[in-house]
């Protein structure tokens, strides 16, 4: 089996106890249900699961005076809550290489959310934010994470034009995205990702000495046993999702049966994986690409396209004609 605690405790935990510990909170009730103990402190070598750190992060929020919790805690994260990430990012020079060090480091920057990157134009990405342990990310950690990546994007290359995407409809405390997140918010939006555009071309500086340390330090930090759902996700998104059960057991060296019941242990099944992740791929290809729905049906492995819309209504509650006529103007580039 993965391991089911990925999340150096010595962090992002120590990172959130030592905020509210400085706003002069109480941090100890923040480490109810988290299977860290006062007495553990400073945790050093005590690792967490994505279940206990969103716990940590609902506790510390629920202890939080205000409302701007998961962005200050985003602008402390930024530096040594994210370990050698930090100094990786540091030395190097261009926001889209950033980007593939974020999405590939995905346990240092937010470790209950999953990063996916999809290349629209050479000069145009999306960050996809989905779940490591359920198909849809803690609201917490999603807003913590948007905020830690857009400072760290900004921080590189100032002239590079930011978009965030959100699910949530326009929250009462809008104006802490305006102040804290550095790009433009959109809500109400059918994914939840964030959108790096840039007019210059990409770097092509060799890595330093201090950049391979390090990459080296962050892949020591990275679970070498991910979760079975976590591969399974990364199987499908590198293959467009067309990978079929027994597809995906036979590349991961296991039984149709023996995945199926690891996913099980993991309260999900396959067939809401591929659905969650197809879903994704029709929406960024409906809303960003000029194929038809005939075409972004056929990239999913639809024969018919009529199967194909109402697949796309079940997954998302819409008809690809619809979403295309409420958001394919926003989504297009308009700047």
């Amino acid at each position: 089996m993965a391991t089911s605690k990925p999340i150096p405790a010595w962090l992002q935990p120590v990172v959130l106890l030592d905020l509210l510990a400085a706003r002069g909170i109480n941090a100890l009730p923040a480490l109810q249900g988290t299977a860290l103990f006062p007495g553990d402190r400073p945790f050093t070598g005590h690792q967490l699961s994505p279940q206990h750190y969103d716990r940590l992060l609902a506790n510390g929020h629920r202890l939080w005076r205000g409302d701007d919790f998961c962005f200050q805690l985003a602008h402390q994260l930024s530096g040594y809550g994210i370990g050698p990430l930090a100094e990786a990012l540091r030395e190097t020079a261009c926001a889209a290489a950033q980007l593939t060090l974020i999405s590939r480091f995905a346990n240092l920057v937010s470790p209950s959310t999953a990063l996916r990157i999809h290349q629209v134009e050479p000069d145009d990405w999306f960050l996809l934010f989905g779940g490591t342990y359920t198909l849809t990310p803690s609201p917490l950690a999603l807003r913590c994470a948007i905020a830690l990546i857009s400072r760290e994007l900004k921080r590189s290359e100032k002239g590079v034009r930011l978009d965030a995407y959100l699910r949530e409809p326009s929250p009462a405390d809008r104006h802490q995205f305006q102040v804290h997140v550095a790009g433009r918010c959109h809500f109400g939006m059918p994914i939840n990702a964030l959108r790096l555009r840039k007019s210059t071309p990409p770097c092509r500086r060799a890595p330093t000495l201090r950049a391979q340390v390090a990459l080296q330090q962050c892949e020591s930090l990275c679970p070498i046993d991910r979760s079975t759902l976590t591969s399974v996700q990364d199987r499908l998104w590198s293959t467009a999702t067309t990978l079929s059960l027994s597809e995906c057991a036979q590349q991961m060296g296991i039984s149709a049966a023996t995945l199926k019941r690891r996913l099980q242990s993991e309260k999900v099944s396959f067939q809401q994986i591929s659905d969650n992740l197809r879903a994704e791929r029709a929406m960024i290809d409906l809303l960003l690409s000029g194929a038809s729905v005939e075409e972004v049906g056929a990239r999913l492995n639809f024969h018919d396209s009529s199967n194909f819309r109402r697949a796309f209504k079940r997954w998302t509650g819409m008809t690809p004609s619809d979403l295309r006529a409420v958001y394919r103007e926003l989504f297009s580039g308009a700047n």
